[in-house]
């Protein structure tokens, strides 16, 4: 299209944006979810070791015990034993309070993915069919022969990059409100207004949400792996 059009080129661009967002979120969304659950794993399988140590630590001191019980004058040390027996308690107990804070940090995070995975299958999916209306609506005032269907290209699933999750959702963002930035100074009516203030606006604030959300979390789970290595 000439410069004459490009208030639509814009829009259209910004409702491609709008549908590789909604993609690329839903796939941080679930990468924060898997990465909660296999932490979870993790410290458990951590636990499982240690509860097993210590089993064997106390089966150890209890019988170091028993021999020294039975002995006559010949000393018996288990201090050995008893050390193990504290050490494996200790390093149990460090991993139940990450485990705990874990749990504790979840129950935030739940929220609000609820919340962000509501809004990417419903609210986004609104807007993006408000703004295909609105541009047809253009090209059918001006007389404009659309490109093709109005339907954005496939928009296929994201590949996980080597990134936190927190961080690549941070980008898609980034990426959106790059597109809506382009797209404003060509749409400056009532109607645009509307779409900021219904949609733009709770869609940027309520990812913003999310993924600071997403970022507290990561936190914890890094910081619960190194902890208990």
């Amino acid at each position: 299209m000439t410069a004459i059009h490009a208030d639509i080129d814009a829009l259209t661009e910004f409702r491609a944006a709008l549908t590789r967002f909604r993609y690329a979120q839903r796939e941080v969304a679930d990468r924060g979810g898997d990465a909660v659950e296999a932490t979870r794993a993790s410290l458990e399988a951590k636990a499982s070791r240690w509860r097993a140590r210590l089993e064997q630590g106390q089966a150890e001191l209890t019988a170091c015990r028993d021999r020294a019980a039975a002995a006559d004058d010949t000393p018996v040390d288990c201090s050995g034993y008893a050390r193990a027996v504290s050490e494996a308690g200790e390093r149990l107990e460090h991993i139940r309070h990450w485990q705990q804070r874990i749990d504790d940090q979840v129950i935030e995070f739940h929220g609000a993915t609820s919340r962000f995975k509501n809004l990417l299958e419903t609210d986004l999916p609104r807007a993006e069919e408000q703004l295909a209306a609105i541009i047809a609506s253009l090209h059918a005032t001006r007389r404009v022969q659309p490109p093709g269907s109005l339907s954005v290209s496939p928009v296929y699933p994201v590949s996980p990059g080597p990134d936190r999750p927190d961080r690549d959702g941070d980008q898609q963002l980034r990426l959106l409100d790059d597109a809506w930035g382009k797209a404003v100074p060509f749409w400056q009516d009532d109607i645009a207004r509307q779409f900021g203030a219904h949609h733009w606006l709770p869609l940027r604030d309520e990812s913003r949400l999310y993924l600071e959300a997403l970022r507290a979390v990561m936190d914890v789970l890094d910081a619960a792996e190194r902890d208990t290595e």
